[in-house]
């Protein structure tokens, strides 16, 4: 548990600090709704680059104090409060890192899974807006979950509300906001999607707020009318990134399409059979897995991690003139 006074920045810089150093920002993954203080360093890059680097770090809000979203947060508040706190770490750096011998025109941002996510995020934010807060992005697989609309999200403020016994109050924003991080903490319960019957692996994502927000529109659909800053990119993902989410036990072919429901809710019956058809068992047997969890694995992997960081590449490749674009698989 922690304050709400949580957010900090760590800058590591070589001691040598004759020449302004490239820059590298890194954004920790999960799922936006854990791994709020990753407690990582730079030493040890540092020392791989020769003492030619400053290695920079910092901390966003997750789960309801970063994502959570309803019409009067809207109305009252800011959405996506998690990539904000990213963002004003970027705009910090390029206002002081000088003083720790880098170089603000040279800074990369990277990420993994939901840091590659947010990566994704900088770089469609405000409709692809440039704000000059990086000159080159890296996403280690990209993480595209099911993303909502504000009106969709709803339902987690709601139960939030009704769990913390806000409901009574005539302000219930302002009922949330002043009750102690501990009691939110404990009322934190990850809820299924509405018309799903099991809850997601994670429940707060960025949402979607419409033309002048952070986020204008669906990931796929930025990428793919692109708005998107083109600077030189490298995406990416690894074997088996399904494997350490899918549940053991996923025994049958209805296991395996209603953790994907689960998952995406807004895949239809006609799209989960369409899977299933282009997913057939697998019938290698591993131990203390159930039969159908290795097919399961490979769908969601693929869904959520292996198919994002390709389209994206692709993306750049089509709509970028110049700008360098690598991916590994």
């Amino acid at each position: 548990m922690t304050s709400e006074d949580c957010l900090f920045i760590n800058v590591f810089s070589p001691s040598n600090r004759t020449n302004p150093h490239p820059v590298y920002f890194y954004i920790q993954g999960g799922g936006f709704n854990n791994l709020a203080n990753p407690y990582l360093t730079g030493d040890d890059l540092i020392k791989a680059a020769d003492n030619d680097i400053v290695v920079v770090t910092s901390n966003y809000r997750v789960g309801p104090w970063g994502f959570l979203a309803s019409k009067e947060i809207q109305e009252n508040g800011d959405l996506n409060v998690g990539l904000l706190d990213q963002r004003k770490a970027m705009a910090w750096v390029q206002k002081y890192i000088h003083l720790f011998g880098g170089d603000p025109n040279h800074v990369t941002i990277d990420g993994a899974s939901a840091g590659a996510a947010s990566v994704d995020l900088h770089l469609t934010a405000y409709g692809g807006r440039d704000d000059k807060l990086f000159h080159a992005a890296v996403g280690e697989s990209n993480s595209f979950g099911a993303q909502l609309t504000v009106n969709e999200s709803q339902y987690q403020y709601d139960g939030l509300v009704n769990r913390t016994e806000c409901d009574t109050s005539l302000d219930t924003l302002k009922c949330l906001r002043e009750l102690p991080v501990e009691v939110i903490a404990s009322n934190n319960i990850i809820m299924p999607n509405p018309g799903t019957k099991g809850a997601p692996l994670f429940m707060y994502s960025n949402v979607v707020d419409g033309p002048g927000g952070f986020t204008e529109d669906y990931t796929y659909n930025m990428y793919a009318d692109s708005k998107f800053i083109k600077v030189p990119v490298i995406f990416g993902s690894v074997t088996n990134e399904g494997t350490l989410f899918t549940p053991d036990r996923t025994e049958t072919v209805t296991d395996m399409t209603s953790f994907l429901k689960n998952n995406f809710a807004k895949l239809t019956t006609d799209q989960l059979n369409h899977i299933v058809s282009l997913y057939p068992q697998d019938k290698t047997v591993y131990p203390l897995k159930g039969a159908w969890w290795r097919t399961a694995a490979d769908a969601y992997g693929e869904l959520r991690y292996n198919c994002p960081g390709q389209f994206m590449s692709k993306m750049f490749q089509n709509h970028t003139d110049g700008a360098s674009n690598w991916h590994y698989q």
